[in-house]
Formats: C-alpha cells, sequence, structure tokens
C-alpha cells in the first residue's frame, strides 16, 4: 500500500471571480495532486463540471477566456436580467457551455448542489440529469429565474452553501476548499455610495453579505481554505479577459501558498485504496 496525494475538492460560488478556480486547479496537476470528487455550486458548479468531464486545466483556461467577454460584460448582464428568458434557452446555454448531458459521463464523483426556496435546504445532485443539476445551481437570485422540480423551486446552491464541502463532512480524505468570498474580495474593496442606492446594486450587495457571512462560518468545519486575492477583478483598466488571467493567477498564487498545508494533511492520513 503506497500513499497516495488526494483530496476532495469543493469549488464555491462567486460568479465573476470564478476564473480564480482555474488556477488552483493548474496548481493541483501541476504537483501531481489527484482530485478524487468534486464538488461545485453557481459558477464552481460548472468548473466541477468540466473539469469531471475529463478536460484539461490548458483547454479550461482557454476555454475561459475565450467566454470571459461573453459572461461578464456589465452590458450582457444587463441584457440578461432585463429580458425574459425562457426555460428552454436557460437548459441549452447550459448544454451548450458543459457539453455534458449526464453525471454518467464523468470520469471522477461529481456533486452539484442547489437551493430548495420553498423548504430552505441544500439539495445535492449526484446522478442522471447534469444540465439540470448546473442549470439549477447557477439560478442567481434576481438574475436568472428558478427551477421548478419534483415539488421544489430550485435557485442558487451558494444561497446555503457557498462553499459546497457539507457533502464531504465524514471523507477520510483531505478536503481543500476554494472560497471566493473572502474579506477582500467583497468587504475590502470600495464600492461607490452612488452605485449601492440603485435597487438591483443593492439586491446583489445584500446577497453578497450574506454569502460572505456563510462562508465564513462555513470555513471553520474544513481542513484547508484557499482564499485567492481577486481585488483585480474591479481594476477598470484592464479588459475583462485580462482581469480573467489575472484571477486565474491570482488562484494560483492562494493555492500555492496553502501546499505546505496540504502536505501536513497528507501526512496525518493513512495510506487509503481506491475512493472515499
Amino acid at each position: 500500500m503506497t500513499n497516495v496525494r488526494q483530496i476532495n475538492l469543493a469549488l464555491g460560488s462567486g460568479g465573476y471571480f470564478g476564473f480564480a478556480h482555474v488556477g488552483a486547479l493548474k496548481v493541483l496537476e501541476r504537483e501531481g495532486i489527484k482530485v478524487n470528487a468534486i464538488s461545485g455550486c453557481s459558477v464552481g458548479s460548472i468548473m466541477a463540471a468540466l473539469y469531471a468531464k475529463g478536460l484539461s486545466v490548458e483547454d479550461m483556461e482557454r476555454y475561459s477566456l475565450e467566454f470571459a467577454e461573453t459572461l461578464f460584460t456589465y452590458s450582457s448582464w444587463s441584457t440578461v436580467i432585463s429580458n425574459h428568458i425562457s426555460e428552454d434557452r436557460m437548459m441549452k446555454s447550459v448544454h451548450d457551455l458543459i457539453l455534458v448531458e449526464d453525471f454518467s459521463q464523468l470520469r471522477i464523483p461529481t456533486y452539484i448542489c442547489a437551493t430548495d426556496l420553498i423548504h430552505f435546504k441544500t439539495i445535492w445532485f449526484t446522478h442522471g440529469d447534469l444540465v439540470t443539476a448546473v442549470r439549477a445551481s447557477i439560478a442567481v437570485p434576481g438574475v436568472f429565474p428558478a427551477l421548478e422540480k419534483d415539488g421544489m423551486v430550485l435557485a442558487d446552491g451558494g444561497i446555503l452553501e457557498p462553499l459546497p464541502v457539507d457533502v464531504f463532512r465524514s471523507s477520510n480524505i483531505p478536503v481543500m476548499a476554494v472560497n471566493l468570498y473572502s474579506y477582500d474580495n467583497y468587504v475590502g474593496w470600495e464600492l461607490p455610495k452612488n452605485k449601492l442606492k440603485k435597487p438591483l446594486t443593492t439586491l446583489l450587495r445584500t446577497s453578497d453579505a450574506m454569502l460572505w457571512s456563510t462562508a465564513q462560518r462555513q470555513k471553520a468545519f474544513w481542513f484547508v481554505t484557499v482564499e485567492p486575492d481577486l481585488a483585480c477583478a474591479n481594476d477598470t483598466s484592464l479588459s475583462i479577459k485580462e482581469r480573467a488571467e489575472q484571477m486565474i493567477k491570482k488562484g494560483e498564487e492562494a493555492t500555492e501558498k496553502m501546499l505546505p498545508e496540504l502536505e501536513r494533511m497528507f501526512k496525518r492520513v493513512l495510506p487509503i485504496e481506491g475512493g472515499e
């Protein structure tokens, strides 16, 4: 029996900041650290699906940068918010983004979460229709419509679980969570007060406050938390693509800083064979 350097990886919510997840994955691959299982919510669900289907991190980086301008310009978000989006269009958009239809097509165990707004609980998707799972997980309140399914109304998984780590609570494998809701990313940067007076901005900022608070409480449970400093995301002197490139780099840097802690975790864990 030999030591296996492997982790269960949780990719958190954070919308525009999600490019940092690519940087974290780049470091894990570079260091030869195997992802035994992966979870994701909101933007993290997209990144988890892409990685779990076997897309290389190089292709993920290229793919993410290719769509950066389309997905994250303010004008495109304004268009999305101001227009009614049909369910067929939502499903097609998700399918075209992840290009996988079913969990059975993924190469590693994958857990996608959404929030049931009727019963106030997290719903985990682990098998079956992957497009539906991701579509529910990215349903940001006030931006994308919630999904009605099996007597539930499902919305963004980050509402209750911005760090999708609870699914790994009983794991005997080290857990690493990428938290995009750090203080510097959401509280430390200056937001012009005149913008906060706008109803939509107020709604989104209120959501940020709640998610940030929830993520702080969740961090106490887990072994390693990677928190990239993503102040570059708000640097208006850079293009959207340039900001995305910087966020990927910051994801790398934050993960590299946590490598010594990961190595300490591997030494504490007994050698294991196979999965969880």
